[in-house]
C-alpha cells in the first residue's frame, strides 16, 4: 500500500480544517452595584406598623433612619427587631400557648394603622392592640406554632426614613393606596459605614423619648466600650454583645464600637440662652432649651454619643 507524503506527519494520518473567528464573545458582566449602597427594587413590608407621624406631608413613617433592617421571606425590607420579636412569640407559644404569646408580644399595631387600612401578613385588615407579629405564625395550627412569615437577619440600616408601602409595585398608579399619592416608590439600605448614633439609658427612656421611632445604642452609662461589638434588640435599637462573638449571636451582629463620648454638654451650650423655652421639646433651639445638648441627644433622651462601624455586612 503506498503511503500519502503528504499525510505522513499529520495528527491521525489526516489533516483538519482550521476555523477561527477573531472577533469572539464576551463573558457577561457581573458587577451590579457598589455595596455600600446596594442596587435593588426594595420596599418596606406593606404590614409595617406606623411609628411616627410627618406634620408636612400629613403621613405616617415605618422606619426610623438609622435603624437596622432585615428582609422577610417575601423580600420586604423591616425593621430587624421584629425577627426578636418573632422568637420570643413563638418561644412563649410553644411553651404556655398562643394567648401568653400575645400578652408577651411588645410591639402592636394602634388605632393609626387601622385608619391606614393596614393588613396583616395573612391579608386580614389589623386590629387595634393586636401583635404585629402574630400572624407571622400559622395560629390555627395549635401549639407548637408554625411560622410562615420569616425574618433574616439584618441586610444594613435604613438609609433614610421609610414611608409606609405606597400600594401594589409602587410604580403602577392603579395599585396605589392613595392613587395620586405616592412619597417613595423604593428604599435603600446602608451597609459598611461609619455611623453615630445616641446612647440612652435603657428601653423605658427610649419609649418616653419626645422623638420616638429614632435609631439609639442602649446602654447603661460606664456599660460602652469601644472595640465592643453590637446586636439588636426588639425595637430595632443597637445593644452591646460584649466583647466576644459567640456562635450564638455571631450571625447577629451588625456593628463594632468605635469611639463613646459622654463629656456632654460640651463648650459651654448649657450657658447659650435659648431665644424660645415657650416651644414643644423637638422645637426647642440647642442651649438653655435643651440643657446644652444636641437634638440627636436631646430627642432620643441620650445621654452621649456613640460612634460605630458597621461589620459583618
Amino acid at each position: 500500500m503506498a503511503i500519502d507524503p503528504y499525510n505522513i506527519f499529520t495528527q491521525n494520518g489526516a489533516p483538519t480544517f482550521k476555523r477561527w473567528d477573531h472577533w469572539g464573545h464576551v463573558t457577561p458582566n457581573v458587577e451590579y452595584s457598589e455595596g455600600i449602597r446596594p442596587t435593588g427594587e426594595y420596599m418596606p413590608a406593606p404590614y409595617l406598623p406606623a411609628i411616627r407621624f410627618d406634620q408636612y406631608f400629613e403621613e405616617f413613617k415605618v422606619v426610623s433612619d438609622g435603624k437596622p433592617v432585615s428582609m422577610d421571606s417575601s423580600g420586604f425590607l423591616v425593621p430587624s427587631g421584629l425577627k426578636v420579636e418573632a422568637l420570643n412569640y413563638v418561644t412563649v407559644a410553644n411553651a404556655s400557648g398562643i394567648p401568653a404569646a400575645d400578652a408577651a408580644a411588645t410591639i402592636f399595631y394602634t388605632a393609626n394603622d387601622v385608619a391606614r387600612g393596614i393588613k396583616d401578613p395573612a391579608g386580614n385588615p389589623v386590629s387595634i392592640g393586636e401583635p404585629v407579629v402574630k400572624y407571622f405564625f400559622n395560629i390555627a395550627g395549635g401549639t407548637p406554632l408554625t411560622q410562615t412569615t420569616f425574618i433574616s437577619e439584618p441586610v444594613g440600616i435604613a438609609d433614610y426614613d421609610f414611608w409606609g408601602h405606597p400600594g401594589g409595585d409602587g410604580v403602577n398608579p392603579a395599585t396605589f393606596n392613595k392613587y395620586n399619592f405616592n412619597l417613595q416608590s423604593r428604599v435603600g439600605f446602608l451597609t459598611d459605614y461609619v455611623i453615630q448614633l445616641p446612647v440612652v439609658v435603657n428601653t423605658a427612656t427610649y419609649l418616653a423619648a419626645p422623638f420616638s421611632g429614632m435609631a439609639t445604642v442602649i446602654a447603661a452609662p460606664g456599660s460602652l466600650s469601644p472595640g465592643m461589638f453590637l446586636v439588636y434588640d426588639t425595637n430595632s435599637n443597637f445593644v452591646s454583645a460584649g466583647y466576644e462573638l459567640t456562635s450564638s449571636n455571631f450571625s447577629s451582629c451588625i456593628a463594632q464600637v468605635l469611639e463613646v463620648r459622654t463629656d456632654f454638654p460640651r463648650d459651654y451650650l448649657d450657658e447659650v440662652r435659648s431665644r424660645y423655652t415657650e416651644l414643644g421639646p423637638l422645637e426647642a433651639m440647642p442651649g438653655t432649651a435643651t440643657a446644652g445638648l444636641s437634638s440627636e441627644m436631646y430627642y432620643s433622651g441620650g445621654y452621649g454619643m456613640v460612634t460605630i462601624n458597621l461589620i459583618h455586612r
